[in-house]
């Protein structure tokens, strides 16, 4: 139900949310592709799938949204309650709240996704065309901790509305064949073509980019399910699941009919939807049946020009490097064993190098030795040890066995290479969750197989 408390959320909005004149200087962050600043707080960062933050431990979120229409039309989402319940909100407070000299409005709110519900605070303000959205959610349970950091980002808000901006910038992936199509538009880290790059309807659109929520379920049952459910058109039938690869993710391409709610035209619908972990990517280009044989060719060039930014990651002596795409990072501790440790966001995968100097051990200390002394151990702890096979990884050669084994209730798969220069020896390690094989494997092969010494050198024993 909606419930309107103006009176009391201005006061507060008052005392928290003003741009102007804030309780102590705070250092605000650009988030990268918008023109707002942030302040971030303790174990938040840059977010890789949107606009906005993330705290990866927690999930409590804050989005930036760029939205190309007048502020009353994002408002009809909140106000209207029969939209609202089509989202799973239900508001429980709006307010007028400008931003310095543009109307604005405060919004309280809960949303039930994926069976939990999450407690959202939204900031909306702009001007003319242009509004924009900053959107604090957390997990209702954990509204009592989260929600008060949330107020405090909100409220840091800061809106450069003339600032030049890259379309571009912060995002994650490249389409590198655009088929003629042109730039018309970004939302949060999804973008938006069209013939002539400006947004229009019944004009042929075709828009990408990453999920902003897990995919629940099997990824081909979820694929369905979702081709069939296209806001703004009716009748929807998708055709026959297609598998297909592109940049190394596996996936679903699907061609659906459909009738255009608004315009009453029959329309063609071309899906892709690539499963990262338990993540995906989803493209979509809609125009009408009518043209059909001219835009399809298109849409299905667009979506396999699709590939993710990658980015090296270096050992902490900068003598050794892999490249891993934009959705890992570097968790490598300064003072730990590790040399390197890099994780896939979604916790599913990972890579670990460690390399130590050939004058730690005694003249004449192989490569099979080191592995020997290394491996010991191994199999008191894992179910399954593969035989040491001689392999050549890059520009070197080395040897590479795989184990599985059980940790409490976790299955783990192990690929390790062991590789040797005149100055150390290496032990270039992934793993992976067993139950996600499917996607982790490759994703962590192709991670391995990037490895490379830059500085083969002899170190002093001991240097980290």
């Amino acid at each position: 139900m909606l419930r309107l408390g103006w009176g009391l959320l201005l006061c507060a909005a008052t005392a928290v949310y003003s741009p102007e004149d804030p309780a102590e200087p705070v250092e605000l962050t650009r988030i990268p592709g918008t023109r707002v600043s942030l302040e971030i707080p303790d174990g938040f960062s840059l977010a890789t799938t949107f606009t906005g933050l993330m705290n990866a431990e927690t999930g409590t979120s804050v989005m930036v949204n760029v939205l190309e229409a007048p502020i009353g039309e994002i408002l009809k989402s909140f106000i209207d309650v029969e939209l609202a319940h089509s989202s799973g909100l239900e508001v429980s407070m709006i307010a007028e709240r400008p931003f310095g000299d543009h109307r604005g409005t405060w919004v309280e709110a809960t949303q039930l996704a994926a069976g939990q519900e999450y407690s959202k605070r939204v900031w909306v303000f702009g001007h003319g065309e242009s509004t924009i959205q900053v959107v604090g959610t957390c997990a209702s349970l954990r509204a009592a901790q989260d929600l008060p950091i949330l107020l405090r980002v909100l409220g840091s808000t800061r809106w450069e509305p003339t600032l030049t901006l890259d379309p571009f910038e912060g995002l994650s992936f490249d389409l590198t064949d655009l088929a003629g199509m042109q730039y018309a538009s970004r939302l949060s880290s999804m973008l938006m073509f069209t013939p002539d790059g400006e947004l229009g309807k019944g004009k042929p659109i075709f828009l990408g980019g990453p999920s902003m929520a897990p995919t629940p379920g099997a990824p081909q049952a979820y694929a369905k399910r979702r081709f069939r459910s296209v806001k703004s058109y009716r009748r929807v039938r998708p055709g026959d699941l297609e598998p297909l690869e592109i940049d190394g993710l596996h996936g679903f391409e699907c061609v659906a009919t459909a009738e255009d709610r608004e315009l009453e035209t029959p329309t063609f619908i071309y899906n892709v939807m690539l499963f990262e972990g338990d993540a995906y990517w989803i493209f979509q280009g809609l125009a009408a049946e009518s043209e059909r044989e001219q835009f399809l060719p298109r849409f299905q060039r667009m979506a396999r020009g699709f590939r993710r930014h990658t980015t090296q990651l270096r050992t902490l002596d900068g003598r050794c490097e892999v490249t891993v795409p934009r959705t890992w990072s570097d968790e490598t501790v300064p003072g730990d064993d590790d040399d390197l440790f890099a994780v896939h966001n979604t916790g599913s995968c990972f890579v670990q190098i460690l390399s130590e100097p050939r004058s730690d051990f005694a003249d004449g200390f192989t490569l099979t030795d080191y592995c020997e002394l290394a491996s010991e151990g191994l199999a008191e702890e894992r179910t399954w040890i593969s035989p040491r096979t001689p392999v050549q990884l890059g520009v070197r050669a080395g040897l590479r066995h795989e184990t599985h084994g059980e940790f409490g209730e976790i299955s783990l798969t192990h690929i390790t290479y062991w590789l040797e220069d005149p100055g150390y020896f290496h032990q270039v390690v992934g793993w992976y969750l067993t139950e996600a094989e499917e996607w982790s494997r490759p994703e962590v092969e192709r991670v391995l197989a990037s490895f490379r010494v830059l500085e083969p050198g002899p170190r002093e024993s001991g240097e980290r």
